[in-house]
């Protein structure tokens, strides 16, 4: 009798509907893998996302029910399909997301829902899907022990759901100053950042300073200012500066010029006119980044001057001096 009991007990007990929503310890029979979609923009024209149901059973009918609307409490668009049939463990299946009618910057909702041909539940996969949010301007040294971050970049089913992209800016090595080097050389190769985007992509990269005593006579100048640009350029791990043009030096003086002169030779590096950095000490560099990435991102960062001692003068601001007795 006790053992009649038991099987009776075990008999009854309610078995699990296996999907994306069970509980944690439960194994899922289904799950979803898609393409890739994004970065999506508030409104935009409706996309394709195609979706391929693996299920742990060789062969199964279900139906799969689309829903999608402003909020999880406000459904406005469902379509059931017509009852499927799986075999070799997948199938697939291709629905339009209806972004021109719902994607709001509060995001929209969907549900992707696979049933039993009678209708039970047997695996659901709600979503959330929010426009990119692009054009933020940062500034670098706000960032030192912190990393900006571009949510929803991409979106695509994994075997654990909807996996969303982000796109990282860090500054792992922070400098708030540049190195002028006692030949006058302005290096750019010491000041660098990080970041998880697959392709290098801007609008522009400037290096700009002030030049109130009109040291630099053969750039241009716009509002006492000039104007460098830059390249931005991988580097082992990490994305540092280029110079976009050549320059021409005079090598007598240092003077910089875009253009050809007599007496000047061509150069990749920048410097600064002999004995005239000092007159630079108090004005700062900035490093303005227009467009970086998909999100757009603008970047900004101030250097101050870091001088070495000139190389040949006087003797307070010299490596090397010419000491000569009174006469």
């Amino acid at each position: 009798m006790r053992l009649l009991i038991k099987l009776l007990f075990l008999f009854f007990i309610p078995l699990p509907i296996c999907g994306f929503n069970l509980a944690s310890n439960s194994t899922p029979e289904i799950y979803l893998t898609s393409n890739e979609i994004g970065p999506l923009t508030a409104y935009q024209e409706d996309v394709e996302l195609k979706v391929v149901v693996h299920s742990t059973t060789a062969t199964r009918t279900f139906i799969d029910v689309f829903k999608c609307g402003p909020s999880q409490s406000d459904i406005q668009y469902s379509k059931t399909s017509a009852i499927r049939y799986l075999s070799n463990y997948k199938y697939n299946l291709t629905y339009i997301l209806p972004l021109s009618d719902f994607l709001s910057n509060n995001g929209m909702y969907c549900e992707i829902r696979i049933e039993n041909y009678n209708h039970t539940l047997v695996a659901s996969f709600p979503f959330t899907l929010f426009p990119i949010v692009t054009n933020k301007t940062i500034n670098a040294k706000d960032y030192i022990k912190k990393t900006f971050e571009v949510d929803n970049i991409k979106y695509r089913f994994m075997m654990s759901g909807l996996n969303k992209e982000k796109e990282t800016i860090s500054f792992p090595n922070y400098l708030s100053y540049l190195n002028i080097d006692q030949y006058y050389k302005l290096d750019l190769s010491s000041v660098y950042f990080s970041s998880n985007v697959k392709e290098i992509t801007y609008t522009s990269a400037l290096m700009s300073f002030y030049d109130f005593d009109n040291i630099f006579p053969y750039l241009a100048h716009f509002l006492n200012k000039v104007f460098i640009p830059l390249n931005i350029v991988k580097k082992d791990k990490y994305l540092t500066f280029e110079y976009k043009n050549e320059f021409y030096v005079n090598p007598k003086n240092c003077q910089m010029s875009l253009t050809p002169k007599d007496g000047f030779v061509l150069t990749k590096h920048f410097y600064l006119p002999v004995n005239e950095k000092n007159k630079m000490l108090d004005e700062k560099i900035s490093i303005d980044i227009s467009g970086f990435g998909v999100g757009k991102t603008n970047i900004k960062w101030s250097l101050e001057y870091l001088a070495s001692y000139n190389l040949i003068g006087d003797c307070d601001t010299s490596q090397y001096c010419i000491v000569g007795e009174q006469v």
